[in-house]
């Protein structure tokens, strides 16, 4: 396991892994990310890089989740106008306040397909997370369609279908029909005891 505290090597790392592009809520290139605001974990054998990981916090002080979805992804995917045309009231309920996004897991293509590997890794960087951030709320993520059955072996205690729906032209590495993985901060501690 290895923690890179500077952007450039996120970025070789990232590259390493197979992974093509980093999302904009993660991308170290358009973000002025501290240590204090966001990790980035890669599973090494050797110099080999077999995959990585990220979470960063987030502090919403008194603005919605959907608020601040609908505000951020505005221009983080270049729009003169709000990419979203619905947020799930219940996942709007369900984060709050301050928590924590994990995201851009990847497995280098050699070492895919290894489900052990894959669930192990991101419980530790879930563990991570809520050991780095004990104040949070929940840890969430989004997951695509044909991974959605893997949100329990990642750690997750529930998810939720279609928790946001783009609109057209849908923004590059966004889906509609991703599933929203979520554990709060009370959960994540009396699973862990």
């Amino acid at each position: 396991m290895y923690q890179p505290h500077c952007a450039e090597d996120v970025l070789d790392l990232v590259r390493r892994t197979g992974r093509k592009y980093q999302t904009p809520m993660l991308s170290v290139a358009r973000n002025d990310f501290t240590d204090a605001e966001a990790i980035w974990l890669f599973l090494m054998h050797g110099d080999k890089v077999i995959g990585g990981f990220a979470s960063k916090t987030v502090d919403l002080r008194n603005e919605s989740f959907e608020d601040y979805m609908r505000r951020t992804s505005k221009h983080q995917y270049n729009r003169n106008e709000d990419p979203i045309e619905r947020v799930s009231p219940v996942m709007n309920k369900m984060i709050y306040g301050r928590h924590a996004y994990l995201g851009e897991l990847e497995l280098h293509e050699s070492y895919r397909g290894k489900r052990s590997v894959v669930s192990a890794f991101a419980k530790i960087v879930m563990g991570i997370t809520f050991l780095r951030w004990p104040e949070i709320n929940c840890a969430y993520a989004f997951i695509a369609e044909h991974h959605r059955r893997l949100t329990y072996d990642y750690g997750f205690c529930c998810s939720m279908l279609n928790p946001i729906t783009w609109k057209d032209p849908v923004p590059d590495g966004r889906r509609s029909d991703h599933t929203l993985a979520l554990i709060t901060r009370d959960q994540f501690f009396d699973e862990w005891r």
